[in-house]
């Protein structure tokens, strides 16, 4: 990919990563999201330093969402305040170089419309999340694909 569709991609992920986190912000003032004291000790004893994340409820659990360099990041948290998993908003620049070229072999012309890196508790559980034209497509963490995703 040339660099002009490299720049184009990442200020694509950064208006995407901006309209999430409006968003993210207009629900939690919108509904009033807390989470539970357990759920937020829990998320300190992660990030002690973050003092305000974005709550999100996702049916029983719960979704902090915060700044993470130049990008954006998740934990879930079930209503006990168990860790469920950790999210990143990976850039293309960052990503095994398998998980554009099957974008652009299987997609050419299309920009993805967000890829994460999930990492689970058992640390044997992390893998790449890529979601392309409304379709969402796993990868291991040596970046080679597992399959669709149903939805």
């Amino acid at each position: 990919m040339n660099r002009l569709n490299r720049k184009k991609f990442f200020r694509g992920m950064i208006l995407i990563l901006f309209l999430i986190s409006i968003q993210s912000v207009h629900a939690q003032k919108k509904a009033g999201i807390r989470a539970p004291k357990q759920v937020v000790d829990s998320f300190h004893k992660f990030y002690p330093y973050i003092k305000k994340p974005v709550w999100a409820k996702s049916g029983e659990n719960y979704q902090a969402s915060f700044a993470w360099g130049e990008t954006t990041s998740q934990l879930a948290f079930d209503k006990s305040g168990n860790w469920l998993f950790r999210r990143i908003v990976v850039s293309r620049e960052q990503m095994p170089g398998s998980i554009p070229a099957f974008c652009d072999q299987n997609f050419p012309g299309v920009m993805p419309d967000i890829v994460y890196l999930t990492y689970y508790p058992d640390n044997k559980s992390t893998f790449y999340e890529l979601h392309v034209a409304g379709r969402i497509f796993k990868f291991d963490s040596f970046a080679k694909i597992i399959g669709e995703v149903e939805k």
